[in-house]
């Protein structure tokens, strides 16, 4: 039982609200896991976010270096046919 006297404004409740206390913190702990289960639903969309993403990097490193050897070929070949040009156009005149 409370010592609380009503009407005597020396005595003080310390237990008043401890009753609803209960509710608010029942509350919290569902705002929390609630909060909880949403942020680790974004992380976990983020990381496979990150995965996919750098599985998609690594396709296009590798199809640059595929071009990059094509562009290289492309270039040699240029300049072997304009020493053969060259060479027509000495032939010619």
């Amino acid at each position: 039982t409370s010592p609380f006297k009503e009407g005597d404004e020396s005595s003080v409740d310390i237990y008043d609200g401890l009753d609803n206390g209960l509710t608010v913190s029942g509350r919290l702990i569902v705002s929390c896991c609630l909060a909880w289960t949403i942020i680790v639903s974004v992380l976990l969309r983020l990381v496979s976010s990150k995965t996919t993403l750098q599985a998609e990097y690594g396709k296009c490193q590798q199809q640059i270096k595929e071009l990059m050897k094509k562009f290289k070929e492309i270039q040699a070949q240029n300049v072997i046919l304009q020493n053969e040009n060259q060479a027509l156009k000495k032939n010619i005149s």
